[in-house]
């Protein structure tokens, strides 16, 4: 379901907990409590999306971990 607040940003409920997915151009952010249910979610994008991307590197990328890169910002979650 799309934020209300924000276009780029949706919020789903999965596995009993919030699913986050903020969207900007080619770059995607993911967040949920369970690896399994961030594990689904990547599946059917690609399933969905990679064959849109034949004229680039045709792969989605997943950076996992408690420091990203994302959008010129680096986010680390190394503390609470």
């Amino acid at each position: 379901k799309m934020n209300p607040y924000d276009p780029c940003v949706f919020n789903k409920d999965m596995d009993g907990s919030q699913m986050t997915i903020c969207f900007h151009v080619d770059d995607c952010k993911i967040s949920h409590r369970s690896s399994k249910a961030v594990d689904k979610i990547i599946k059917w994008l690609r399933k969905e999306y990679e064959s849109i991307f034949e004229d680039g590197p045709g792969k989605m990328l997943v950076s996992r971990g408690k420091v990203h890169e994302y959008l010129g910002m680096t986010l680390d979650f190394t503390t609470p």
